[in-house]
């Protein structure tokens, strides 16, 4: 959103950030009527450069640094599903 007579390379909340995912998936058949599927993901997220400082957001009561990255930890999720024939 812009601000007025802000340039948007002088924002505050400018920098990059990079994701990157893996997902793995196997599916096995129990026998004819039944199969399982599995699956994990993984994500990661990266930070290219260092937000800018935010003078005002230290200052508030939030007293928070914009400055500081957070660690690139991996995010993980599993997932499973059965299918059935019933007839």
């Amino acid at each position: 959103v812009p601000v007025a007579g802000v340039a948007v390379d002088e924002l505050p909340a400018k920098f990059s950030v990079l994701q990157l995912g893996f997902y793995a998936q196997d599916v096995w058949a129990v026998n004819e009527r039944l199969t399982l599927t599995g699956g994990i993901r993984v994500d990661v997220p990266i930070m290219l450069d260092t937000p800018r400082r935010n003078e005002a957001l230290e200052n508030s009561q939030i007293a928070l640094n914009t400055t500081t990255i957070p660690k690139a930890n991996p995010f993980r999720r599993q997932t499973r599903s059965s299918s059935r024939d019933l007839g």
